[in-house]
């Protein structure tokens, strides 16, 4: 692109007064992009949070007597950004720590024409990678690339995923135009899944753009209030299999029976389980059989579940119904 565009970044804030602040503070000292604008929506914090909005003369504040949800907190402010702004959707519990982070995911946004979402690396603050990218298994738990992996900054390249999250996420303003709001049948959680597949079905892209890195903290919100995540999270699943059940459902198009060992942290047990990830991530349907003995030079014991969840999928599922089998020893 030849020229940059102006972009409006959306913070929702629902207590939790010092993850924003922290939040406005490195995105003010650390941002180097020069024509932005920050519109905060409180929504009905009791801790100051609004008190200390009105502070800062570079933010536009919508105030929101009680919380209104996720979804329809960042609809009003996608209301409010001007119709020549792309928008960033930004999490308050997050932190800027690179200063050219809205070009760069500009600069991806803008790389093709049929690129219509960008997403970022999210970094916990132990150092440890929470997503580079996403896809949603027939489980409607989505699965985020790299999660729990030490930061040594693999996924360093712009990909297509299926999802990011939208902890951090630039919408063009093409897309915004063509898909209209966010979806609220959803409070929160599942409408970022939910507006890439739709994205997706009118044409465009989602792309993770490696070259960015955010730090998030992470389900802050629903900490702080003492919500219970598990409900809202199902409640937004449901949504979700409403919608895209069938389409979710197809994103196998191979099956494949695996013998081997994976829950054995040495050798070949490690490439092993990422093998069977990585088939899983590509869209083969990865069944998983070990029998004592099998698969290894020598025998060794496994555990009955493994701490990775799409491992414990893969093991669950019935073995045998693929014609392809493969040893892996």
């Amino acid at each position: 692109m030849s020229e940059l565009r102006p972009v409006c970044i959306i913070i929702l804030a629902w207590n939790g007064l010092e993850y924003t602040r922290r939040c406005l503070e490195t995105l003010r000292e650390s941002t180097i992009f020069p024509d932005y604008r920050v519109i905060l929506v409180d929504n009905g914090s009791t801790d100051g949070t609004a008190d200390y909005a009105k502070t800062l003369g570079w933010v536009e504040l919508i105030r929101n007597e009680e919380n209104v949800g996720f979804v329809r907190g960042n609809n009003m402010a996608l209301k409010r950004c001007a119709k020549e702004c792309d928008v960033i959707l930004l999490n308050n519990d997050t932190e800027i720590v690179q200063p050219n982070w809205i070009s760069e995911m500009q600069k991806t946004a803008y790389n093709a024409p049929d690129t219509g979402i960008v997403g970022c690396r999210l970094r916990r603050t132990n150092g440890m990678l929470q997503h580079a990218g996403a896809y949603m298994p027939p489980t409607y738990w989505g699965q985020q690339f790299g999660s729990n992996e030490q930061d040594i900054n693999q996924y360093n390249s712009d990909r297509d995923v299926d999802i990011v999250v939208f902890a951090c996420a630039y919408l063009k303003r093409e897309v915004l135009d063509r898909l209209g709001l966010l979806n609220e049948e959803y409070i929160s959680y599942f409408e970022d899944a939910d507006y890439c597949f739709n994205a997706r079905k009118a044409g465009y892209r989602t792309v993770c753009c490696g070259s960015v890195t955010v730090v998030h903290h992470e389900n802050v919100s629903t900490a702080i209030n003492g919500v219970r995540l598990n409900d809202v999270f199902e409640k937004s699943a449901a949504v979700f299999r409403k919608h895209w059940k069938a389409g979710v459902e197809e994103r196998y198009q191979w099956a494949l029976d695996w013998h081997s060992i994976v829950n054995f942290e040495t050798g070949y047990g490690i490439s092993s389980k990422q093998l069977m990830l990585a088939m899983d991530r590509l869209g083969a349907k990865v069944a998983y059989k070990y029998v004592y003995g099998w698969g290894t030079p020598f025998p060794v014991p496994e555990k009955e579940a493994s701490d990775n969840y799409m491992l414990n999928v893969i093991r669950n599922r019935t073995f045998g119904e693929s014609r392809v089998q493969v040893v892996y020893a």
